[in-house]
């Protein structure tokens, strides 16, 4: 874990701009005794290092700053610059030839958000490409990645399984540095409980010039609150910490899975944007697709580590995030020990967090995901009022009728994942035999 000193010197830099408050404490910091070798390796898997890069290297910083340290930093800095710069050129690409194929896109993530956000798209990061298309042009959209040179990525579930349960299909194509495409055609799954208005994010979306190509991206309110949705559902354990005086010591646990950077995109969002927010309407529209919970709890947390970015007024409109009684209990026995430097568990928690923790995909689909489902089995109400758009006294059939149905989807759900792993382990078995 990070010192308070440390933690601070790594915020007040993961951001674009040094206000007075920021540098005042940046030069706090910096008189403090620092383990640069871990503030490095924190802010690289934090994905702002180059931040740390561009802050750090100012001449009059030179004496404050190992000359190891600085080396470092510049390597990272060139690495990531290398990929950033390869992953702008396919996209580009790709953009023209979707535009050539006459399907329209909505580019999301960092493909955007270094371009736009950042007024050096080397600054921020990004390791694959994210596009939303609308549902019928899949095909169509499949076959353009196809004809430029990407395939599916191996062991990847059968692509009809994930038309039909999941929210993007990946398909990546190999070369000096490997690329990665995700062709979104929602924003999330069904097991979440969220109805997002896909339509009219469509209709809200802006013009953008990206990588050279006339393109579509999120209005500022879609935007904030898909930025904020992603880094909730990431950070499985922030709804249960929100409120709590160690958020900047939670954050950077490894154990919370966020990433700083997420937290640093919103900040840029936001400030970017300013007055031109209708706060109003993203509180609205996150109320109506049931995110208003998740977006509530990520900007509670940009306020606890950027200083006071959104109004309490805003916060106020969203309310507190919801959690069921599980998934309450299992974060905050999760969350408990997160505040703990050098002094393990002890335990089931203890071995939960030295042994499970530390697997991400373990953790992401084995423990979340199944809570998810058991929420989409017996969602609350309101769930039920507004994917069926019903209302008392209806709400009680529609109910019964959601619980059957996730059951058959249930069962469909292990038949098909049960007949892909069989089909997945026959070449084995064959090659096996004798």
């Amino acid at each position: 874990m990070l010192s308070e000193a440390e933690s601070q010197l790594v915020l007040s830099c993961a951001r674009q701009r040094l206000g007075p408050p920021a540098a005042a404490r940046l030069g706090q910091a910096l008189a403090a005794p620092l383990r640069w070798d871990r503030i490095i390796r924190i802010a690289a898997r934090h994905g702002v290092a180059p931040l740390l890069h561009r802050h750090l290297g100012a001449p009059e910083l030179a004496e404050a700053v190992p000359t190891r340290a600085r080396r470092r930093l510049v390597e990272l800095y060139l690495r990531g610059a290398h990929q950033t710069l390869h992953l702008l050129r396919a996209l580009g690409d790709l953009l023209a030839r979707f535009r050539a194929g006459g399907l329209p896109v909505v580019v999301l993530k960092g493909g955007s958000l270094a371009q736009l956000l950042y007024h050096d798209a080397t600054l921020r990061p990004f390791g694959d490409l994210d596009v939303l298309i609308r549902k019928d042009d899949l095909e169509r959209a499949r076959d353009v990645l196809f004809a430029a040179g990407y395939r599916f990525p191996p062991g990847l579930l059968p692509e009809g399984f994930i038309r039909q349960y999941h929210f993007n299909l990946p398909m990546v194509k190999q070369g000096a540095v490997q690329l990665c495409v995700e062709l979104h055609w929602s924003l999330t799954d069904r097991f979440t409980g969220q109805t997002p208005d896909l339509d009219g994010l469509w209709a809200r979306a802006c013009s953008a010039t990206l990588s050279g190509q006339e393109t579509l991206i999120l209005s500022p309110e879609d935007l904030i609150s898909h930025l904020a949705v992603h880094l909730d559902m990431h950070g499985y354990l922030n709804r249960a910490v929100v409120g709590r005086e160690d958020a900047v010591r939670f954050v950077f646990d490894p154990s919370s899975e966020n990433r700083l950077i997420w937290f640093t995109d919103l900040y840029e969002a936001i400030t970017a944007s300013g007055d031109r927010i209708d706060w109003a309407a993203l509180v609205d529209r996150g109320k109506r697709a049931g995110t208003s919970g998740a977006i509530g709890t990520s900007l509670a947390l940009l306020n606890a580590l950027y200083g006071p970015v959104v109004e309490p007024r805003v916060l106020e409109w969203l309310g507190p995030p919801r959690l069921s009684l599980v998934k309450r209990g299992v974060f905050r026995w999760l969350a408990s020990g997160m505040d703990r430097d050098g002094d393990p568990d002890s335990g089931s928690r203890g071995f939960f967090r030295s042994r499970v923790l530390p697997t991400r995909q373990a953790v992401q689909f084995r423990l979340i995901r199944l809570l998810d489902v058991w929420e989409y089995v017996l969602p609350p109400a309101d769930v039920v009022r507004r994917r069926y758009h019903v209302h008392r006294p209806w709400q009680v059939v529609f109910y019964l009728f959601h619980v059957a149905n996730a059951f058959v989807h249930g069962g469909r759900i292990a038949l098909a994942l049960g007949w892909w792993l069989l089909k997945a382990r026959m070449p084995r078995a064959t090659a096996e035999t004798p």
